[in-house]
């Protein structure tokens, strides 16, 4: 019996830009995004948020944290939908 399936869908199953991620958080004043995330690397808080550790909110207020910017949770959420 099956109990759980696990989808990588990161570049996996959906195709991913990393670097429009990357550039619309430079539009954003990020000028260190490649320092948490790249097709390569992400900084653990966000594998804690892909896992369900963190919740969005959290995400947030990390993502402000460590590119040092300060932006709405609205404008944060449309950056990293690419």
């Amino acid at each position: 019996m099956i109990k759980n399936i696990i989808f990588d869908l990161g570049a996996v199953l959906l195709n991913i830009d990393f670097e429009k991620t990357i550039s619309a958080f430079k539009k954003l004043g990020a000028t260190n995004i490649d320092e948490i995330f790249s097709a390569n690397y992400q900084k653990d808080f966000l594998d804690s948020f892909e896992k369900g550790f963190i919740s969005p909110e959290q995400l947030r207020k990390k993502i402000n944290e460590y590119l040092k910017i300060k932006n709405s949770d609205t404008i944060i959420d449309e950056a990293k939908q690419y």
